[in-house]
C-alpha cells in the first residue's frame, strides 16, 4: 500500500480498510453472480451437445437396427469401404 498516512492520521486507518474490504468483498461476490451465471450456461451448452450426440447415436443404430454388436462392427467397416465410392463420399463429409 501507498505511503499509508491513513494509518497515521488518528486512528481512521480501520474504518478505511474495512470500507476497501466491503468494496472487494462486494465485487467477489459480483463477480462470483456472474461466473455462476456463466457456468449454469455452458453446462446448459454441453446438455445439449450430450443430448444431441446421444441423439444421433439413437437414430444411427435405430436406422442399422444390428442383431448383434459383433455384426454391426462388420457392417460399419463396410459402410466405410462404401463411402470411399463415389456414393458415399458425401454421407460422411
Amino acid at each position: 500500500m501507498g505511503t499509508g498516512n491513513h494509518e497515521t492520521s488518528g486512528g481512521s486507518g480501520l474504518p478505511y480498510m474495512e470500507s476497501q474490504l466491503q468494496l472487494f468483498i462486494e465485487a467477489s461476490s459480483k463477480r462470483m453472480e456472474e461466473i455462476q451465471k456463466q457456468n449454469v450456461e455452458s453446462n446448459q451448452k454441453m446438455d445439449d451437445l450430450v443430448f444431441g450426440i446421444q441423439r444421433k447415436e439413437e437414430l444411427t443404430n435405430a436406422s442399422h437396427s444390428y442383431p448383434s454388436l459383433s455384426q454391426g462392427r462388420s457392417m460399419w467397416t463396410q459402410d466405410i469401404r462404401l463411402s470411399e465410392g463415389p456414393f458415399g463420399q458425401h454421407r460422411l463429409r
